[in-house]
């Protein structure tokens, strides 16, 4: 009975430290995207304010945009390994508890 009350124990610390984690990185992710966000209106009323008469300029910030959009869809793929992988940890420490009870 004691070990699994320690493995509950430690979930429970895991669950607490990854709570936290998610906390930090949605806090972050918050933050850059609000970042990213200002940045592409910023380069939108540039390329506006521009007339697209300078071409290049308006290419240049439209790469940029590109750049922004996937460095969003990097952080967002990053909360999802990171959720999966503790979904698959707690999953895991689960599976040992069950079989501790049988």
């Amino acid at each position: 009975m004691t070990q699994s009350t320690d493995e509950w124990a430690q979930l429970e610390a895991r669950i607490t430290a990854n709570e936290v984690e998610l906390t930090n990185l949605r806090s972050d992710m918050t933050q850059r995207f609000t970042e990213l966000e200002a940045r592409v209106s910023s380069n939108e009323s540039s390329i506006d304010l521009a007339g697209l008469r300078n071409i290049s300029t308006a290419r240049s910030l439209a790469a940029h945009q590109d750049n922004v959009r996937e460095v969003m869809g990097e952080l967002a793929d990053r909360v999802v390994a990171l959720v999966l992988d503790l979904l698959g940890r707690i999953e895991a420490i689960e599976r040992r508890l069950n079989r501790g009870e049988e």
